[in-house]
């Protein structure tokens, strides 16, 4: 899409130390749909861009938005949480150009100081940090070499002095997990922190015809997506068929995966990567159950598209999950209790699942594209009065 700049439009930069295919992705692109509303085509601005040129973007999202790609230094090599430090000292020699900075990096710590900042925060770092014992399995951590582990410590340890967001900083968290989160880890004086869930394009009814008895997950390839969490609760559940759908960002963890179904000899397990669009929408479409089973996820995009395709999802009894899935029974706290859940729901009948259905979609529409864009329309129009 080609959007007409307007002359007094404001310089917008959008900032994340890495740019790659997933929720944190999708979100962005509707908020430069929501600017290039206004004549704003905005930059993004990283490090580190998972995709080769805007037209990979669109094409994978079927989207079509008007946005500058802007690599800032280079992609060095250093551990996750050492490249977000790294990339927010340096980027205070790239922002002074810019009106308005939107920050999806999750923690301004060590940005420079601004006065329109707009944080959408997924989840805190700082808080991320804290609880890391909660998304990674311990034989994992231990295959770290020291080397690793004490620059994570190191880095825990600095994050004691991120204390506080700007004052001028307009704050959004995406659910109110992540909003209890903020208000636990920083000293927020005079803040109001906004809650605005991300999109999901909700189709008007739920996809739901020939669905056949299969489970569904979605989530990227990683040890804190706990897919194989799910290929042990598959392992008890051989009537039924398990597909697991994701890009691979952890080839070593996928590669176990594998492993664990070829030497377990299940074979009622898919794993699907690199599907379009498309080819996931239809796969949702087609399975009546969606399981999601990372703990503490701080929203869940994919879990409102699988109830919006008519999957009745079982979800971990933690994080934004609960803000979702607002009916107890389908959420669990072990793998025993998700195997139960599984064959419970396989015995309703039709009417007990149409009901449950009906009930979760009416839920989620405070989570669609439309509430989402009303929202974030209203920042913009009160920091450059658009009308």
């Amino acid at each position: 899409m080609k959007v007409k700049k307007r002359s007094d439009s404001p310089k917008v930069g959008i900032l994340q130390n890495q740019f790659v295919f997933g929720g944190r992705i999708k979100v962005i692109i509707h908020i430069i749909e929501v600017l290039n509303e206004y004549g704003i085509i905005p930059d993004l601005i990283s490090m580190d861009f998972r995709f080769k040129s805007m037209k990979e973007l669109q094409n994978k999202y079927q989207c079509n938005v008007s946005c500058n790609i802007k690599r800032i230094f280079c992609n060095i090599r250093l551990p996750y949480e050492w490249r977000i430090i790294f990339f927010n000292l340096i980027s205070r020699f790239y922002l002074k150009k810019y009106d308005i900075i939107i920050n999806s990096n999750n923690t301004s710590f060590l940005l420079p100081k601004k006065k329109y900042v707009i944080s959408y925060v997924h989840f805190p770092r700082k808080a991320q940090l804290r609880n890391l014992a909660l998304h990674r399995k311990k034989n994992h951590i231990n295959n770290i070499i020291n080397l690793r582990k004490d620059l994570f410590n190191i880095a825990r340890f600095l994050y004691m002095f991120d204390n506080h967001f700007n004052s001028d900083n307009i704050l959004i968290a995406n659910s109110n997990f992540t909003k209890e989160n903020i208000l636990r880890y920083y000293k927020l004086i005079n803040h109001d922190i906004k809650i605005i869930y991300p999109p999901v394009e909700l189709n008007p009814t739920p996809n739901a015809p020939n669905k056949t008895e299969s489970v569904v997950t979605l989530g990227r390839f990683a040890p804190i997506k706990r897919q194989l969490d799910q290929i042990k609760i598959a392992q008890q559940l051989p009537s039924l068929n398990f597909k697991l759908i994701g890009f691979v960002s952890d080839t070593q963890y996928f590669q176990e995966c594998r492993q664990y179904i070829q030497s377990q000899n299940i074979t009622n397990v898919q794993l699907f990567t690199n599907c379009s669009y498309s080819e996931v929408q239809t796969i949702l479409s087609q399975s009546k159950y969606f399981l999601h089973s990372k703990v503490n996820e701080p929203f869940g995009i994919t879990t409102v598209e699988a109830i919006n395709n008519g999957c009745i999802p079982i979800v971990n009894n933690s994080g934004g999950q609960k803000e979702i899935v607002p009916i107890e029974t389908l959420r669990f706290n072990t793998i025993n209790e998700a195997v139960s859940i599984i064959k419970n729901i396989t015995q309703w009948d039709n009417k007990q699942i149409e009901e449950t259905s009906e009930y979760l979609n009416k839920h989620i529409q405070k989570f669609s594209l439309d509430n989402f864009k009303k929202q974030f329309r209203v920042l913009v129009q009160n920091i450059y009065k658009y009308e």
